[in-house]
């Protein structure tokens, strides 16, 4: 044996029989338990399917509950804030009193005509002279 001749032992050199190198034929336990694992496997699968689908249904129906909520309440806030307004721009259209309103209103159109006319009346004396 040389140095460059690579060292090769085999299992009669251990002592063991030669196994043969073709693989052995399944059993019919071993294709029964290949069959039941696709079987246990599809199953799974199917389940994690449907579990999924109903997760993603009652998640929709809470969202759908929710939101329907939430726009109820914004309408009744609405409703609430557009009624308060309301009365109390009539609260305060009743506590105004109209005639005094009409008086002041009369009298300061009257003292803007009455200063008119006093310029114009000073505008025609300083034109004669």
């Amino acid at each position: 044996m040389s140095d460059k001749e690579p060292l090769k032992i085999t299992l009669a050199d251990l002592g063991e029989e030669a196994r043969p190198d073709a693989p052995e034929p399944p059993s019919v336990a071993a294709e029964g338990a290949a069959n039941l694992g696709h079987k246990m496997g599809d199953a799974m699968k199917d389940s994690a399917a449907r579990a999924a689908h109903k997760i993603a249904d009652a998640t929709a129906g809470v969202t759908s509950r929710g939101a329907e909520a939430v726009r109820d309440k914004v309408g009744e806030a609405v409703q609430a804030q557009s009624k308060a307004t309301a009365d109390a721009i009539e609260a305060r259209l009743r506590e105004i009193d109209w005639k005094d309103e009409a008086q002041k209103g009369a009298e300061g159109g009257l003292r803007w005509l009455s200063k008119r006319l006093e310029e114009l009346a000073e505008k025609l004396r300083a034109g004669k002279q």
